[in-house]
């Protein structure tokens, strides 16, 4: 008996061997490593103020200061930027995958009773 190898790629699954060529192969693990690199379906808010170092809340719940960058799954999401002294920023967000930048222009309060 005689076995001859061919110059592709083997993959032993379901029982059998399947092989590709090389150049799939090298085309096959570039579109894996891309993949595994950035989360797929993930979005990023970047969120700014004036005046900076505002509480962000995302959903009712704290995420940080002024200016930051959060990765949020996409869907609908209630955001707040809260300071001392000035009136609160709110929207409300229907994220997708990718980026997006927020600038928050707080006003102050004014004192209000």
């Amino acid at each position: 008996m005689q076995t001859t190898l061919h110059p592709g790629v083997y993959f032993f699954g379901d029982g059998s061997i399947s092989e590709i060529s090389q150049e799939e192969y090298k085309k096959m693990k570039a579109q894996h490593e891309t993949a595994q690199s950035a989360p797929a379906g993930v979005s990023k808010v970047s969120i700014a103020s004036a005046p900076d170092s505002a509480e962000i809340e995302v959903d009712g719940e704290f995420m940080g200061n002024t200016p930051s960058t959060l990765e949020l799954e996409p869907g609908e999401h209630d955001i707040a930027v809260k300071k001392a002294g000035y009136k609160a920023w709110e929207k409300k967000l229907k994220l997708t995958a990718g980026q997006i930048n927020l600038n928050a222009e707080l006003e102050a309060d004014g004192g209000s009773k």
